[in-house]
């Protein structure tokens, strides 16, 4: 379950505290409050804390109540159509603080990894400080901490996980170039590991960039989260 709503809110960029995401698992329908989320993102604070997320159940029962067929709206509760199934203790605050991040995006992080493994060139991907032991052919499923430009239009990029961080560079005519890369995006980097001559850094360049495959939330196909 878990692993299913971080994957919808990350293809957003949408950050829950870890309390937010706690009180969003045990709804019984997620995916309505997930797609009012996801059409108000620009207008949420930012990370997500329980009392936002509690807002916008309120606004799902709503309009549930008022779309139901046949409903009496004298004799019928609303809050029958989602089913808060384990209550939170009342006492979350959104502060935001360094330790909600580190969970979440570590999470985030695990989530997105293990989808991008599931494709063929994602089986092959090894660690940052595992690729960074030779040079070669190499690949890694890695996070963007940061990118900037050269002067020669080129991009510098820092790559982490969780065994160290390396330098990524994409060429201004490379495949990769032509890709919207954002920071705190978890990729699948392949490229080459120049041999470190004594004047530069350990160097990644990457040829190929490859995201997972997150469906997006619409009005065609709506996710299941009953199971």
């Amino acid at each position: 379950m878990r692993d299913r709503i971080v994957s919808e809110l990350a293809k957003n960029n949408t950050v829950l505290t870890p309390e937010a995401m706690e009180y969003l698992e045990e709804l019984e329908e997620p995916s309505k409050v997930i797609e009012e989320l996801t059409e108000k993102e620009d207008k949420l604070p930012f990370p997500v804390c329980k009392e936002t997320i509690s807002c916008f159940v309120d606004d799902v029962l709503k309009d549930v109540e008022e779309k139901s067929p046949g409903s009496n709206r004298k004799d019928r509760d609303p809050r029958e159509a989602i089913e808060v199934l384990k209550d939170i203790s009342g006492n979350s605050t959104c502060t935001g603080g360094i330790d909600d991040f580190s969970k979440y995006f570590e999470s985030r992080f695990k989530t997105l990894r293990s989808i991008i493994r599931e494709r063929r060139e994602g089986k092959k991907a090894r660690p940052i400080n595992r690729i960074a032991r030779r040079a070669g052919e190499a690949s890694t499923i890695c996070m963007v901490r940061d990118i900037h430009s050269t002067s020669n239009g080129n991009k510098v990029l820092t790559l982490e996980d969780k065994s160290g961080e390396i330098r990524g560079f994409i060429s201004s005519d490379s495949e990769a170039y032509t890709k919207n890369i954002l920071e705190d995006e978890v990729i699948l980097a392949k490229g080459e590991m120049w041999e470190n001559n004594g004047d530069f850094e350990d160097t990644f360049a990457i040829e190929e960039i490859k995201r997972p495959d997150v469906p997006k939330l619409n009005d065609k196909a709506k996710p299941d989260f009953s199971g």
